[in-house]
């Protein structure tokens, strides 16, 4: 994934999309996914207003039928500019670090609002 951004930290990111870390997985990336294997894994939690595409994605990884295709796609980096590069990724790696220790659709939800929106 690359974004519209001449920034170096966007570029990075962007960059580290091509490896196959769970950490490296996120919006805007873009998932194909079988219909079998997406009734398998119990398609997305509607509980989640955000960060649906992790939990799906968390789904996949624990089945090991995750690929990085070696494709690059163009996402926008609006929200980044809008919100500074440096402020929304420190708020994006809360809403990480908060899902790994077990926050709930709700509280990421909500954080989301208060810090992003």
């Amino acid at each position: 994934m690359k974004f519209d951004s001449n920034h170096w930290w966007l570029k990075l990111a962007g960059w580290l999309t091509q490896l196959h870390w769970k950490a490296c997985r996120g919006g805007d990336q873009s998932l194909f996914i079988t219909k079998p294997t997406f009734n398998k894994i119990g398609g997305y939690n509607e509980n989640h207003t955000i960060y649906e595409d992790n939990d799906l994605i968390a789904k996949l990884y624990k089945l090991q039928q995750f690929t990085v295709i070696q494709k690059w796609l163009t996402t926008s980096a609006r929200r980044y500019h809008a919100n500074g590069v440096w402020k929304l990724q420190f708020h994006f790696t809360v809403i990480y670090i908060k899902k790994r220790f077990g926050a709930s659709a709700d509280d990421l939800f909500a954080y989301y609002k208060e810090h992003i929106c």
